[in-house]
């Protein structure tokens, strides 16, 4: 029977949680009804720590004994990997304890960032939880790029195997092509699913609208894909090749001045034929020739909206 470690002390000292506890502390009103019980029955569960003195189970017990001076039995666990480690701390808590949903999401991605190579099944049987709620949080991570979309997760035998996403039938050359174009769009919802090129075109969209909805980043582009052209505008579309309706955005912040007014018209003329429908025209301007410039561009473009910043003298 033997008192909280040094290093634990100086932990709940420092205000840090020690290094396995892994899960938040208890409600206040838990931890002091466990207090209670403790100061009235001693502890009763052993605290379980490593070969070096670190505390894997047993954070809220080693606590409230320390508090009221108590001692308290310790087993030691010597010869584990930091995983199982971690491992050994999920396994034991969270059967036990009764966290919230947001929570439970936030261990899942915890691990996930850690170490986003586990297989999803085996993650959930750590966890206590459904293998479609891990996967549902891996895809989050890997739409914002927090994680990498891999092509083999590790298992619990520690062999790495093909990552299990839907499979889609093509059944001539033509659905091969959709096939592999939206393989890699689909959403949670098609893991282990065996579905036609219809189906997974539907979902693939269904899942690019909801992204775009939430305004989820996007995979940056690679320097490859960016390319500067230096030339007026009139020659953009012949000296970069851009085809008409192709553009997204137009995005540019024209001449204050007096003496670019003629071009501005022209200017509207070339975002009208390069932008997609729905896309954007967006430029800054100055305040005094304003009439001006939205009477130019209103001969081609849709007017929205307008947005003013001071710049201070």
């Amino acid at each position: 029977m033997i008192c909280a470690s040094q290093k634990t002390k100086r932990n709940r000292r420092n205000g840090s949680r020690p290094k396995y506890q892994l899960l938040p502390d208890l409600p206040a009103e838990e931890y002091q009804f466990l207090k209670a019980d403790i100061e009235d029955k001693g502890v009763l569960c052993a605290v379980f720590q490593d070969d070096k003195g670190c505390t894997l189970d047993g954070h809220q017990r080693e606590r409230a004994a320390n508090e009221l001076g108590i001692k308290y039995p310790i087993v030691v666990l010597p010869g584990l990997t930091e995983e199982q480690k971690r491992h050994l701390v999920y396994s034991l808590n969270v059967k036990r304890r009764h966290l919230t949903t947001k929570q439970m999401q936030t261990l899942i991605e915890q691990e996930l960032l850690r170490t986003p190579d586990i297989a999803n099944n085996w993650l959930a049987e750590i966890l206590g939880v459904d293998h479609k709620t891990v996967l549902a949080a891996r895809k989050r991570l890997e739409s914002t790029w927090e994680i990498p979309k891999l092509k083999k997760l590790r298992g619990k035998d520690g062999k790495s195997r093909a990552a299990s996403y839907g499979r889609i039938v093509a059944n001539t050359p033509r659905e091969l092509q959709i096939a592999q174009s939206v393989a890699k769009h689909l959403p949670p919802s098609c893991n282990g699913r065996m579905i036609d090129t219809v189906t997974a075109s539907r979902h693939a969209r269904r899942l690019a609208r909801a992204e775009a909805r939430d305004g989820r980043a996007v995979k940056p582009l690679s320097l490859d894909s960016i390319k500067l052209f230096h030339c007026p505008f009139h020659k953009l579309e012949k000296v970069a090749g851009i085809r008409s309706g192709s553009v997204d955005l137009v995005l540019t912040d024209i001449p204050f001045g007096k003496e670019f007014l003629p071009q501005l018209a022209e200017l509207a003329a070339f975002a009208e034929r390069v932008l997609v429908k729905g896309g954007l025209f967006v430029t800054y301007s100055g305040q005094y020739y304003l009439p001006q410039v939205i009477a130019a561009f209103g001969k081609h473009l849709t007017w929205r909206c307008r947005l003013g910043a001071a710049t201070p003298t």
